[in-house]
């Protein structure tokens, strides 16, 4: 769900993780469960606030594939 910025917008975040954790049959996170997350993701700098808007986390880091 990231944008051409490899940016995620925090408001629409806890419902895109837990569509995807129901998918799975896992339980939804509660919302202060997704703030430790991405304090931990943070922490780990796989994640950071963007600059340009705060209101969206910037993805540092991300896989691409390339075929030959």
């Amino acid at each position: 769900m990231r944008d051409e910025n490899n940016c995620v917008p925090h408001a629409t975040l806890l419902k895109a993780v837990n569509l995807e954790f129901e998918k799975y049959s896992r339980s939804p996170l509660a919302p202060m469960e997704l703030v430790a997350s991405l304090d931990r993701l943070e922490k780990l700098k796989a994640i950071e606030r963007w600059k340009k808007n705060p209101e969206k986390w910037w993805l540092r880091e991300w896989v691409s594939v390339n075929y030959e």
